[in-house]
């Protein structure tokens, strides 16, 4: 039988691309035989499968969630660590479909997921399908999954199925779903279905589980409850439904003498293989050589090992992309000057980010991604849809961070203690990993980085590594006031209000510290070796430039009532504040190595005491500045609205400006060519 499964492999891996349900339906039917004598041959087998059922699907996001669903129902009764992880992996798939094809391959991953994962799959429903026959169905798969270990929730399961019929029929399929878990609970859940042939087709099915088990006394035990149940059919019952209940008595009596014995018949699976070899096609040999060794080891156990292996997930290295017809719609707009809208998406977030040559956007509990060029969607996922864990009780909080390689969400919730992160891959949405975390500081408590994720929490500051979520160390904080953190170069600054502490960015060791407005150096014990250069941070209202190593002031500026972010780029130091005496908000740039202030720009005019600007970064050698509320303008004081305005390197003149009241609530994403931003639909505008 080895033998023979390892031929099929070999024909079906050889098999070109693009061979689909043969390969990976091949390739199952493989693993199912093999997981009742060799749990190793069984594992590669459904990493096979997996694997090429995101080859074949050619990143059709809708063709491999149908690959991976066929590959998980097969094997869900089983192995359901693995179907679990495997239906994860074809709903995140799903993130780049939308439209029909995106809801009628997710009601599947639904249903299918409920029965491994009660939980995930009704929130899965509920999200996508409240309200609707495919809500009832997941609940009454989730019924049939939550019966025999938790009896209360399928209960609520059940519930919250209107349908009569629907909930008549779950009620009576939970009997066999507990039959070989719990007689006792079988016997009393049959005994309320209502009287009649459907009472004897589920005492019947318990008397069948209970023999498939071994447990011939039970069997014995159910068989005479379906008897009498027959013998007491009441008066007026139909002669099709009292012939059709004793059809399915005699069948479970047949089924209990038979017993279970050894299935393998070496000599048929002999003759069945030669035949199978005479195939002309490789597909169907290597498909036909599977389903033998299936039919041959049908109705032995799974090893325990290859049941609770849940395998390992293929790399990301096949991405997903949306297929023409999935497509989310997008409006685009004629090429014009800056300022001009180039795409409008049919999207209403409240928060946008930048992340590279892309945008995500939030709204509410759910979260997307649209090129930054054009407004084409990439990816839409749920909060943290596609982790593998209980859903977070609702309602949710969400709000991301992102830069090119990475897009963060973090969820909350208040019937949590802490949060949860999920890291998702800009292309397509998949979660590169997740965590759950400690409650969030105030002030900022995440920050992408280099290779790390800052997270800083009530307990501490973590550094998380980017590619894989391991910890890469934990330094602890203390005080409870908002934390600021900044970074240059191998040095980190964290502020609290008291006082600055710096670290080494790569370990976590401690660099200096300094009590907030007192001077003063780190002394002379031994600090990593961090290269010599400064870093900037904003210490109440000034500017200092510290040395990295030992955090000795270089130099500071005090520019008035400072903005809450500072920008270095490239040997600069961008400040904007608030100068009383002026009666302006100001941008300044400031040599980063003497402090020396290279020019000043004023940018808005209003009566203080608060800066209104905020400096958004350095796009194509020009400076891009937010003001909050346009300020006074010309001799009669009239008020624009808040604008965005750029501002050139070399001298700081104003380049180009763009106007909307909607900068007064909403922070804009600045990407390379594009300012995105609700307007209230998810909105390009031109940059210079």
């Amino acid at each position: 039988m080895r033998e023979l499964l390892v031929e099929a492999e070999e024909t079906l891996v050889s098999l070109p691309p693009g061979a689909g349900e043969v390969r990976t339906e091949g390739l199952a039917l493989a693993a199912e035989a093999a997981a009742r004598f060799d749990a190793g041959l069984a594992g590669r087998l459904l990493d096979d499968a997996e694997l090429w059922a995101w080859t074949d699907g050619d990143g059709d996001g809708a063709r491999v969630a149908a690959l991976l669903t066929g590959l998980a129902r097969r094997i869900s009764r089983d192995a359901p660590r693995r179907t679990e992880r495997i239906l994860t992996a074809a709903q995140q798939a799903l993130f780049t479909v939308s439209g029909p094809a995106r809801a009628s391959r997710l009601r599947k991953v639904a249903e299918e997921l409920a029965a491994v994962a009660p939980e995930r799959g009704v929130r899965l429903a509920e999200r996508h399908f409240a309200g609707s026959p495919a809500e009832e169905a997941v609940l009454a798969r989730a019924v049939l999954a939550s019966a025999p270990t938790d009896p209360a929730r399928a209960e609520r399961y059940l519930a919250r199925i209107r349908s009569a019929a629907v909930r008549a029929a779950t009620e009576s399929k939970s009997v066999t779903a507990v039959a070989r878990h719990d007689l006792a609970a079988a016997l009393r859940l049959a005994g309320r279905v209502p009287a009649g042939g459907a009472r004897v087709r589920a005492l019947c099915r318990v008397a069948g589980e209970r023999s498939a088990v071994g447990d011939r006394a039970g069997a014995a035990e159910a068989l005479g409850a379906a008897e009498r149940a027959l013998a007491e059919l009441p008066a007026g019952t139909g002669d099709e439904e009292v012939e059709a209940a004793r059809a399915a008595l005699e069948a479970a009596r047949e089924l209990d003498e038979r017993g279970h014995g050894s299935v393998l018949r070496p000599a048929g699976a002999r003759e069945r293989a030669a035949a199978a070899r005479g195939l002309a096609g490789a597909a169907e040999r290597g498909r036909e050589l599977a389903w033998i060794a299936r039919d041959s080891t049908a109705g032995a156990p799974w090893l325990a090992g290859a049941a609770s292996d849940p395998g390992t997930p293929p790399p990301h290295s096949v991405a997903v992309t949306l297929s023409p017809e999935s497509r989310l719609p997008v409006r685009p707009a004629p090429p014009a000057g800056p300022g001009a809208e180039r795409w409008r998406a049919p999207v209403r977030p409240e928060s946008v980010h930048a992340a590279g040559e892309a945008v995500v956007w939030a709204a509410g509990a759910e979260v997307g991604v649209v090129g930054a060029a054009t407004g084409a969607a990439r990816w839409t996922a749920w909060s943290d849809e596609g982790v593998a864990a209980p859903p977070l009780p609702e309602p949710e909080r969400v709000w991301c961070a992102a830069d090119a390689d990475t897009v963060c969400v973090v969820v909350e919730s208040d019937g949590a203690p802490g949060g949860r992160l999920v890291v998702r891959e800009p292309s397509d949405g998949r979660v590169r990993w997740w965590r759950e975390l400690d409650r969030a500081r105030p002030g900022t408590p995440l920050t992408l980085t280099g290779a790390l994720v800052l997270w800083a929490s009530e307990g501490g500051l973590t550094a998380l590594r980017k590619a894989t979520g391991e910890p890469a160390w934990r330094h602890p904080l203390a005080g409870d006031g908002p934390r600021r953190v900044t970074v240059a170069g191998e040095c980190l600054v964290v502020g609290d209000g008291r006082q600055l502490r710096a670290l080494h960015l790569p370990s976590g060791a401690p660099l200096w510290s300094w009590p907030r407005g007192y001077g003063g150096g780190g002394g002379d014990r031994a600090v990593p070796d961090v290269p010599a250069g400064a870093v900037p941070v904003l210490d109440g209202g000034v500017v200092r430039a510290l040395d990295r190593r030992r955090g000795y002031e270089l130099w500071r500026f005090d520019p008035g009532a400072p903005a809450a972010r500072l920008l270095p780029a490239d040997g600069v130091v961008y400040v904007a504040a608030y100068r009383a005496e002026q009666g302006w908000d100001v941008v300044f740039a400031l040599d980063a190595g003497t402090g020396a202030v290279r020019w000043q720009r004023p940018v808005t005019r209003h009566d203080g005491p608060d800066c209104a600007l905020e400096l958004l970064g350095v796009r194509r050698g020009v400076l891009h500045v937010r003001s909050v509320r346009g300020g006074r303008r010309g001799l009669l004081g009239r008020t624009p609205p808040p604008f965005v305005t750029g501002l050139e390197l070399d001298g700081g003149k104003p380049r180009w400006q763009w106007e909307h009241a909607a900068l007064a609530v909403h922070r804009p994403a600045l990407t390379p060519g594009t300012l995105a931003l609700p307007l209230p639909e998810l909105t390009g505008i031109a940059l210079p």
